[in-house]
């Protein structure tokens, strides 16, 4: 059945508020076991107008709300600390390393950081590199990231 935009993206906001849904695939699936024919190409979009982002539940990664997660949007200092393998510094670069697949996460997180200069982030799958202004700016970036990762160490 055709829906609406908007009965479909709260239909799928419904989703993942109450199941743990890791994939676009499996957001595909269970809409269309609601009732609402969707293509992948939808649902992408959707995600994106949303703001959905991936966090840590009982099975592992999967689609959160915004509001739904503290800060950066996947449980911010709370998964912090367990997702940074290291942070290393090269003049107004920082490199900080994940494990596999979590660097989008973490990159989100540094995202939302204020009081730190950040001209951008670039996620591959677990490594994020970080641009900033200055040398000085890479440095305050590293050490406030370094002590978030050892904060429950």
């Amino acid at each position: 059945m055709m829906m609406t935009k908007e009965i479909r993206q709260r239909a799928l906001l419904a989703l993942i508020s109450r199941e743990e849904i890791s994939t676009q695939q499996q957001l595909l699936t269970r809409l269309c076991d609601e009732g609402i024919s969707v293509t992948q190409a939808t649902v992408s979009r959707d995600i994106r107008e949303l703001g959905l982002t991936k966090g840590f539940g009982k099975s592992g990664l999967c689609y959160r709300a915004p509001e739904s997660e503290g800060e950066g949007g996947f449980g911010g200092r709370e998964l912090f600390p367990r997702t940074v393998r290291r942070v290393d510094c090269a003049s107004n670069l920082a490199v900080i390393h994940t494990p596999s697949g979590l660097a989008n996460a973490v990159a989100a997180y540094i995202d939302s950081l204020r009081g730190i200069p950040i001209l951008g982030c670039v996620a591959g799958d677990d490594t994020v590199l970080v641009v900033t202004p200055s040398a000085e700016a890479a440095e305050q970036l590293a050490l406030h990231l370094r002590s978030e990762a050892e904060r429950t160490k």
